[in-house]
């Protein structure tokens, strides 16, 4: 067998592949040399062999006093990572363990004598073994070619390769340029050529420097030389994932430009499923557990919990458990009752499973027991996912996890406390770089790819180097001179920062001596908002051949030419015509909300309820509604009537000693975001808004001698405009004197709510006070509004409310019948113009109409009822209604 070596040619494939000959990098010729010899065992992983060191380091400072004896109290996974990649760095560089006067090397020592039956074998300590075993094997190797100089070689591989009888630097000489091109000018250069008096020649593309602050733009760059019919080698050196993109939209062969990541939706599975274990439980993880792409829970349960969650951060409250028994009972209905007892267990058990487990306080830890038994759970469930027959990139990531779960299991069974920054840290260690998407595979007529630049070792007509940027990472000072010089001494011969910059620039080199036409480089300018640094080897070309010809792509078109036409986005118009009207008929029952967009965004309307366009499924949970939801929660509870105290008799002692029994319970179940770290404050500051607030609303109902008072009132439909009228009012009392008063609570909107009491124009409280009328023989209410967070009563009169803030209403006749009467005019009139198929789209950005244009007059008949396009508000549908023409 013949063996290429390379330090980048672990997974490497040539452009044509040779009988019985292997190209392979430190870690290929290690597994091949294992197999010949009958040394091959049972890997590792990376996580296990670093928890294996941590014990050693452990039992090492317990005995001793050593230098990394305080790091590892503070930080043990962080400090044992440090010291396990300093031991193998070593070991690689011919240390063997022995004794040193120098401390850290002398504690290291000792760590080492320790290792020797409980650390799994590392690259440098296989690499030894190899070694031992090879004087009296035979291989069966005819050559061995090395493309690295051995200067470059970690000690023990250049051994290694030189028992093995290996030819270094190896490189086939490369197939020059033509002369006088940019490319053998730059071939020159790197190759040590005279080139005195020479520099770059303009309108020669033989070498192409581009750049663009996008690397979509890039992308699209790039997608384009790769359909040309030179079809350039790509060596990609960057995250490929914007240029596999524009390949697919294109319609582009495209390579397996795939690349490993944690982040992957399978992958996540298990840091979220032990991120339950802690309590409090964080709502917004749980909230990502129960709605992420792939869960071990039932698709229907966990659904139904995540909509209570992002309404109700928390477990428990009113609407979680009606969301598990409308599960129950959807599965009683659907399913045989054969069926029905085995998915009813599912669901108990996915409760006790994932939901209702044993937790741990953040500043105690957690047991590792217990967050093993979760790991395992999480194996189980992945093991069996990825045996169903699905797709195979699917099952791979599966079968990914259920090894990394039983990786983590292993490791964390035997941990007495785990904090939560130590289960990152394992977790990180367990997961690596994560998985591999799997789902790319080449395409026929694909450009071949290469993934480093040392990689390139054949001879191509073209190369497109994605990713021309800086890449060799910072070298960390770990020993001291006197250290190093007494490592030389005993013969452990650790790489420089000068051999490290030789090795890279000999492997950045590669990519322009395989080019023999045209080399492409890109990079970008900006990615995440953090700069790109350009690759250093720009620096050298500049210095020998003077300023580089770099091109901005932002404004030189010459490497993009769309061959599509370009549309114009549409204008923002103020009427939309439909020609069939039936689309836009009377929906069966309306609300206030459906009553607001008809009447003052008709757009809305129509989008919302006849196109039925939703926001996206993403569930997230509405931080600026959470304190209006737990005040309005706390009013609920205090009107229930099995209320530990009477509203109208409790004093406020009494009150408040209530609301802070009941207060820790609330948050639990409804406001578990105000538990957080960093949340608590919130929490207590609400409390406080929480007795001022309500002691005050308690207050106004006592002074008006109300009698009964119901919060969350479901009002029964009423007929209306040929449909129905439907509504939940949120607060309804009646005094002594047997009259009526509808509240509606808002947490703040002072502003905007006095201006609809001021014109008359609040249509929330009309249309209570209209199903209240309806309910009582035509008795109209008193109405209000009243502001949670600045404790105010806003009414328009005294007829109930002894001293709330009087309003002061332009309107000659004020109040909710009033109001609901003009409501009905403007009604009718945009059901007139629905019906004749118009919708009108009063947003900021158009002119109102006066009807002599073609288009209906976009006045109301109450001027008052006018829509204003430019009060602040947030629009769904502000994609979708026009733009700008600037933009």
């Amino acid at each position: 067998m013949k063996i290429t070596f390379g330090l980048a040619l672990d997974g490497f494939r040539p452009s044509v592949p040779g009988f019985n000959h292997l190209y392979c990098g430190p870690h290929g010729l290690v597994q091949a040399l294992e197999l010949r010899l009958g040394l091959a065992t049972e890997s590792t992983g990376g996580a296990m062999r670093l928890n294996q060191y941590l014990r050693v380091l452990e039992n090492t400072s317990a005995d001793n006093k050593c230098f990394f004896s305080e790091s590892l109290k503070v930080d043990r996974w962080g400090t044992a990572a440090t010291l396990l990649n300093m031991r193998d760095e070593l070991r690689m560089a011919g240390w063997n363990g022995a004794d040193s006067p120098m401390p850290r090397l002398q504690d290291l020592s000792v760590v080492e004598k320790q290792t020797q039956k409980c650390l799994a074998p590392g690259l440098p300590d296989r690499i030894e073994r190899i070694c031992a075993e090879i004087v009296t094997s035979s291989l069966g190797i005819s050559e061995i070619q090395c493309v690295e100089p051995a200067e470059h070689l970690p000690f023990r591989l250049r051994c290694l390769l030189e028992k093995l009888g290996a030819i270094f630097s190896c490189m086939p000489d490369p197939e020059l340029a033509g002369p006088a091109t940019n490319l053998r000018l730059v071939q020159d250069c790197l190759c040590g050529r005279d080139i005195s008096g020479k520099s770059w020649s303009e309108g020669d593309d033989s070498v192409v420097f581009a750049t663009a602050f996008s690397e979509i733009t890039l992308a699209h760059a790039a997608v384009q030389m790769l359909r040309s019919e030179e079809r350039p080698t790509l060596l990609a050196t960057a995250s490929s994932v914007p240029m596999a993109d524009v390949l697919n939209i294109s319609q582009t062969p495209a390579p397996a430009l795939d690349s490993a990541s944690p982040l992957r939706p399978v992958a996540q599975v298990l840091g979220l499923a032990l991120e339950m274990r802690w309590e409090p439980p964080d709502p917004s993880i749980l909230l990502q557990f129960l709605s992420h792409p792939v869960c071990p829970i039932g698709h229907g349960l966990r659904m139904a919990l995540a909509e209570s969650v992002a309404d109700r951060p928390g477990i428990g409250s009113k609407g979680w458990c009606d969301a598990i028994e409308k599960c129950r009972e959807r599965t009683r209905g659907k399913l045989s009752p054969e069926e029905v007892a085995g998915e009813l267990s599912r669901i108990e058990k996915d409760l006790e499973d994932w939901i209702f487990v044993e937790r741990f306080p953040r500043k105690d830890g957690a047991s590792g027991a217990t967050l093993a038994e979760t790991a395992r759970r999480v194996e189980a469930w992945a093991r069996k996912r990825a045996a169903v027959p699905t797709d195979e990139p699917q099952s791979r990531h599966f079968a990914s996890l259920a090894s990394t779960a039983a990786e983590f299991s292993g490791i964390i069974k035997e941990s007495t406390t785990v904090s939560p920054e130590e289960l990152s840290h394992i977790l990180e260690q367990v997961s690596g770089s994560g998985p591999v998407a799997g789902d790319r595979i080449a395409e026929l007529g694909a450009p071949r790819c290469l993934a480093d630049a040392g990689a390139a070792i054949e001879p191509t007509d073209s190369i497109l180097w994605w990713g021309f940027e800086q890449q060799e990472p910072r070298l960390s000072k770990r020993w001291s001179l006197e250290e190093l010089e007494h490592l030389g001494k005993v013969g452990v011969r650790l790489p420089t920062a000068e051999n490290h910059l030789a090795l890279a620039r000999a492997r950045a080199k590669r990519p322009f001596l395989a080019a023999r036409k045209q080399i492409v480089l890109l990079w970008p300018r900006s990615r995440g908002g953090d700069p790109v640094e350009r690759h250093p080897l720009c620096t050298i070309l500049e210095a020998k051949l003077g300023p580089l010809p770099i091109r901005n792509l932002d404004r030189d078109e010459s490497l993009i030419k769309i061959d599509r036409p370009v549309r114009p986005l549409p204008l923002k118009k103020r009427w939309i015509n439909l020609s069939d009207s039936t689309a836009l008929a009377s929906r069966r029952e309306e609300s206030y909300s459906s009553l607001s967009k008809f009447a003052l965004r008709p757009f809305e309307w129509v989008f919302h309820y006849k196109a039925k366009l939703r926001r996206g499924s993403l569930k997230e949970i509405n931080l600026l509604a959470q304190r209006g939801n737990l005040l309005h929660r706390v009013v609920e509870r205090l009107l229930e009537p099995g209320c530990q105290v009477k509203w109208i008799s409790a004093t406020n002692d009494e009150f408040n000693c209530w609301l802070e029994s009941i207060w820790p319970r609330l948050l639990e179940t409804e406001g578990a975001n105000f538990l957080m770290p960093g949340s608590q404050t919130g929490g207590q500051r609400l409390l406080g808004d929480a007795l001022l607030s309500i002691l005050d609303l308690v207050r106004h109902m006592k002074e008006a001698d109300a009698v009964s008072a119901e919060a969350d009132v479901h009002m029964e439909p009423i007929p209306f405009e040929g449909t129905m009228l439907g509504g939940i009012i949120d607060l309804k009392m009646t005094n002594r004197q047997g009259k009526t008063a509808v509240v509606d609570l808002k947490f703040r909107q002072a502003k905007p709510k006095r201006k609809e009491l001021a014109t008359n124009t609040a249509l929330q409280l009309a249309a209570y006070g209209k199903l209240v009328s309806e309910k009582s023989g035509g008795v109209w209410p008193a109405v209000a509004y009243y502001i949670l967070r600045s404790r105010s009563l806003l009414a328009q009169d005294l007829t109930f409310f002894l001293h709330p803030l009087l309003i002061k209403c332009s309107s000659a006749s004020p109040g909710s019948e009033a109001m609901w009467s003009a409501f009905l005019d403007v009604w009718r009139w945009r059901r007139k113009q629905l019906d004749s198929g118009w919708i009108e789209v009063p947003i900021e950005g158009t002119d109102a109409t006066d009807g002599t244009s073609g288009c209906p007059s976009s006045v109301p008949p109450l001027a008052e009822w006018t829509s204003d396009p430019s009060a602040p508000r947030y629009d769904d549908f502000k994609s979708l209604t026009g733009w700008e023409a600037t933009q």
